[in-house]
């Protein structure tokens, strides 16, 4: 333990205003970004998908307020060395025991910027992203037929999504307990989760604008769910 707090490659930095406002300032780029992306191709885009779409092109701003809570009053935490890349497929239940691994971080980011101290709740963020993905995935693998089968499976999954999400961020905060990579007070947990699963989900449809642009509908619905609460 010692040896590596004494290591400046993983001794924790705290949070700063600077450090705040860099991280919006980020956040609000990414929304641009997107935003900027959807009024280009939105013609191109599926009619559902389009509608999906304008919604948030047309929320944009209330978003914009929404990020810029980071901004608001210090955030009593360290920043630390995360997995970086932290998801579903990553995590190996050998029977006795679940192994997380393939700590390299995101392997299009510059090594530098992997190695940057984050905020911990940034991986918490990552995962109730790829559980709610693995939803869609279990979705487009059942058969169902007729509207009220889909409807039902929609219910099911949003339920499933909620549930188990709220089980996995309660035991990670009993886990750590007063682990100072985690802001002791939970309005301040509150918003640093809330802006970080925001960003999560942006970067998804970023990445789904340019590189997949048959998983967007599954990205804009996320979106939504989070943005209702």
């Amino acid at each position: 333990h010692g040896r590596w707090m004494d290591d400046a490659n993983f001794a924790p930095l705290p949070f700063t205003t600077l450090y705040q406002r860099s991280l919006y300032q980020s956040m609000r780029s990414l929304v641009s970004l997107v935003c900027d992306d959807l009024r280009r191709y939105r013609a191109d885009l599926p009619e559902g998908v389009r509608a999906d779409a304008q919604t948030l092109l047309d929320g944009e701003l209330r978003l914009l307020e929404r990020l810029r809570s980071i901004t608001v009053g210090k955030i009593d935490a360290v920043r630390i060395r995360c997995h970086g890349d932290y998801h579903l497929a990553q995590v190996l239940d050998t029977g006795d025991e679940l192994v997380i691994f393939d700590f390299e971080a995101e392997s299009e980011r510059p090594v530098l910027e992997r190695r940057l101290k984050r905020a911990a709740l940034e991986d918490v963020a990552a995962m109730l992203r790829s559980l709610h993905a693995a939803t869609v995935v279990a979705r487009q693998n059942s058969t169902t037929d007729g509207t009220r089968q889909v409807a039902a499976r929609e219910q099911q999954a949003c339920f499933w999504t909620r549930w188990v999400g709220a089980a996995f961020l309660r035991t990670y905060l009993t886990t750590v307990g007063q682990a100072p990579f985690v802001p002791p007070a939970q309005e301040q947990r509150t918003v640093l989760l809330d802006v970080l699963l925001i960003e999560k989900v942006m970067q998804q449809i970023d990445g789904d604008l340019r590189e997949h642009p048959e998983r967007l509908p599954t990205a804009l619905h996320h979106l939504a769910q989070v943005l209702g609460g």
